[in-house]
């Protein structure tokens, strides 16, 4: 066809019929007239192989039912396995362990309210698939279980007590499971295992048993008082027995040798002398505290004068130590120096020179400090 000046033209569009007559056309007519039945043919041949075998996964069987004489009792492994298309139908089932959650409130033996939630294993039995599928279906487990657990759980809870339940948590788990696999083979549900996953109690039981836990703190903390108390006792008496025996023993030795008053003031003498020695500063002594003559004690060694103890000279000793006092303590009295003029016996002067000599040079160790 003419055309304008510069228009394109655009390419004409294949038909199915021209491209199907040119296929006969090519093609003997022997061959060209039975095409169409022969596609037909091969289409049904390669849908019924298809149909014809099936195949099994791991971990599962399969039962296969008869359109005409009905479901077959045998079930099928795993692989391939053939079929008659369009007469029998495979259906696969899975018979590995699945485990199923159930909780349920029952009440205990002494009427208390018990939550419990408890998992079970469960599988088919593979001998009787057929009977499973025929009677209950695919969905088997959710038909069976959830009344069986309930009931089982009520009736092991109901033979126990709140405490028992605590206490032989496992001879519970055992019970559930031994009359639960009993209850689930009516069924040829095989139970592999039960666990009691959650146990709660009512709230008056958990109350009741806080304040059973406080009440025995309590009663055990008030034994330990009493057996505190007692022990004290005890140490007591045996403090005032001591005391007592020792104040007798002291008593005895006192009566039985005179001398031993004299050991303890030159022991107490040595003390207060160490004390001295050891102390900063000036100190304020009365001859009468120490039990010691000094006038007496001076007079049979020498009258030491103030050079001997670094004092002003003319001083006498005495009176240094008296004069030498800090500020705040009372002036020397007539009392005191009539303590320090008084003195104890001749035999009791020989017997504190030493001491008298010993407390002489501390206090001067001491002032000069």
């Amino acid at each position: 066809m003419a055309t304008a000046a510069g228009a394109k033209v655009p390419p004409p569009t294949p038909s199915l019929n021209k491209i199907i007559d040119a296929i006969r056309a090519a093609l003997p007519k022997s061959v060209s007239g039975s095409l169409p039945a022969a596609i037909f043919v091969t289409g049904v041949t390669g849908y019924t192989l298809y149909k014809g075998i099936y195949f099994v996964p791991g971990g599962h069987r399969a039962v296969k039912f008869n359109a005409l004489t009905g479901l077959h009792n045998t079930s099928y492994g795993e692989g391939a396995n053939l079929a008659i298309p369009y007469v029998e139908t495979p259906v696969v089932l899975d018979i590995r362990n699945r485990a199923a959650e159930i909780s349920s409130s029952s009440g205990s033996r002494d009427l208390q309210n018990i939550d419990m939630s408890v998992r079970v294993l469960y599988k088919p039995n593979v001998e009787y698939l057929h009977d499973i599928y025929r009677n209950l279906g695919v969905n088997y487990a959710d038909m069976v279980l959830p009344n069986l657990i309930n009931e089982v759980v009520k009736a092991v809870i109901a033979g126990f007590n709140a405490g028992e339940l605590l206490a032989r948590r496992q001879e519970v788990s055992n019970r559930i499971f031994q009359q639960l696999q009993h209850r689930a083979g009516v069924f040829h549900i095989d139970i592999s295992d039960v666990s009691i996953t959650e146990m709660t109690f009512g709230k008056e039981y958990t109350s009741a048993v806080e304040a059973k836990q406080i009440a025995q703190q309590m009663a055990e903390r008030a034994k330990f008082q009493v057996e505190q108390a007692l022990q004290e006792k005890k140490g007591a008496i045996l403090l005032a027995e001591g005391e007592a025996q020792a104040a007798s023993l002291i008593g005895e030795a006192m009566n039985n040798n005179p001398g031993f008053i004299k050991l303890r003031r030159l022991e107490a003498q040595k003390a207060v002398a160490k004390a001295v020695a050891q102390g900063k500063g000036q100190f304020l002594l009365d001859s009468a505290t120490l039990g010691i003559d000094a006038a007496s004690a001076l007079t049979t060694l020498h009258a030491p004068t103030a050079g001997d103890f670094g004092t002003p000279t003319g001083v006498p000793v005495a009176s240094h130590m008296l004069l030498s006092a800090p500020a705040g303590l009372p002036p020397p009295t007539a009392t005191n120096a009539a303590a320090a003029a008084g003195g104890l016996s001749p035999a009791s002067s020989l017997l504190l020179t030493a001491g008298a000599l010993a407390v002489g040079m501390l206090v001067s160790s001491s002032l000069r400090h």
